[in-house]
């Protein structure tokens, strides 16, 4: 079977808040990586991904948000991590309904 890239990623965030991820997303072509979580984990998950030494995502790159209008949830943050020692990507995923709130960084 085909080990995920971010399988260590996913199982450190999923070792510190269990509950925090709701679906993780790859693209091996592009080596492109999406991880979305509930916005109350955000914080937490952040803090692994940037002071674990196995994840090392000390660069937030960009932070953007997308207004998918038709949807429920039709604000899906983005939080581009980029890791220098890894030389790896991943962006975090965040979505809401309009009045939602989305913790700080």
């Amino acid at each position: 079977p085909r080990v995920s890239p971010i399988q260590g990623e996913v199982a450190r965030i999923r070792q510190a808040q269990a509950d925090a991820i709701l679906h993780v997303e790859e693209d091996d072509r592009t080596g492109m990586y999406w991880i979305t979580v509930r916005p109350r984990t955000l914080p937490e998950v952040a803090t692994v991904l940037r002071d674990d030494r196995n994840c090392d995502y000390k660069m937030l790159v960009d932070l953007f948000c997308v207004d998918k209008v038709l949807e429920e949830k039709r604000f899906n943050v983005y939080y581009n991590l980029y890791s220098v020692t890894r030389n790896k990507r991943l962006f975090l995923r965040v979505q809401v309904a309009e009045g939602e709130h989305v913790p700080s960084l």
